[in-house]
């Protein structure tokens, strides 16, 4: 046997457990529990994410059910644009909104039933045009559109009889598959806010 060369023997006692003790391996577990629930929380902003972008791409064209009973009441408008009881029942009926938005113009379609429908297309120029009055009043409007992070206001200006003015602003909600409409109408010296909620039908 070479000089300072020695044979080791490592005996290794049967009792010896080499298995994790009890305590490293909860905290094993304990550990990788939050780390599941952590790619779980990633996963769902992953998908939330994924159906933003879907309803970013969907937009706001598309034929909107208006949903009346999570909708602000028209009484007050109705009773500060002092409309006829035929406008009443009209603007009560209402049910359907059709919106297009392209690259040359935003377009409203308020579906009250035939002569009642108000149809509105203003240019992303922000060029001001006129429309009849929605009250059915003779005379125009003056209207424009403006485009926001959020999504486009429209801003309606007309003159007496019960002059005043109005902007709307819509926006989707949820993964686009609702639509807020955000209103403001002033006349005389009334204020009144109210917002109308749609869901989309296609």
């Amino acid at each position: 046997m070479p000089f300072g060369i020695y044979p080791v023997h490592c005996i290794v006692p049967a009792s010896l457990n080499f298995h994790l003790p009890r305590s490293s391996a909860h905290k094993l577990r304990t550990g990788l529990i939050p780390l599941r629930a952590d790619v779980q929380n990633l996963d769902a902003i992953v998908q939330d994410a994924q159906r933003r972008r879907m309803a970013s791409a969907r937009g706001l064209t598309g034929m909107w059910v208006k949903d009346k009973a999570n909708s602000d009441s028209m009484d007050t408008v109705c009773e500060m644009a002092a409309l006829s009881w035929v406008l009443r029942t009209a603007v009560k009926i209402i049910s359907r909104m059709e919106l297009k938005d392209d690259e040359e113009a935003f377009e409203v379609t308020m579906k009250a039933g035939g002569i009642l429908d108000v149809r509105e297309r203003y240019p992303w120029s922000g060029e001001p045009v006129d429309h009849p009055r929605r009250d059915k009043r003779r005379g125009k409007h003056t209207a424009y559109v403006k485009r926001t992070d959020q999504g486009p206001t429209v801003y309606v200006k007309w003159d007496d009889p019960m002059g005043g003015t109005c902007s709307d602003h819509f926006r989707l909600t949820g993964y686009g598959d609702t639509l807020e409409q955000h209103s403001e109408m002033t006349i005389g010296e009334r204020t009144h806010r109210y917002i109308s909620r749609y869901n989309r039908q296609r």
